[in-house]
């Protein structure tokens, strides 16, 4: 099974792995902006649009029902044994909306809500 790299920017990984027995192709859309607890503000939103379009757009996925996406706040890399050397996974998957950029923001917080709920959860 081969992993490719489709998308990553801004601590927002897009993978595509594929699946031998029955083909099709499964996505992993990794979040990992631990040092800000994966907290959804207008930059991790366009990151995460950014995936998922990059994801519509790909040729070997464009055209094809077989496929299936797993969201998780690990990256691929992250460790995942006492012996690895890599620092453990984070505890937590997202800690929410950013309310630091909220209460600098309020004017701007209903555009940044409609964003991310049209162009992640649409």
């Amino acid at each position: 099974m081969g992993r490719e790299i489709l998308f990553s920017k801004d601590g927002v990984h897009l993978y595509a792995t594929d699946v031998e027995e029955g083909g099709g192709t499964v996505l992993t859309l990794a979040l990992n902006r631990h040092g800000e607890k994966n907290v959804i503000n207008p930059a991790h939103t366009s990151a995460i649009v950014s995936a998922l379009d990059v994801a519509d757009a790909h040729p070997r996925l464009r055209d094809t029902n077989d496929k299936a996406m797993i969201v998780t706040g690990l990256s691929l890399d992250d460790g995942a044994s006492s012996s690895d050397p890599r620092p453990p996974p984070p505890k937590f998957f997202c800690n929410g909306l950013d309310l630091d950029w909220m209460m600098k923001n309020g004017d701007s917080v209903p555009s940044m809500i409609e964003s991310f709920c049209s162009g992640v959860l649409a």
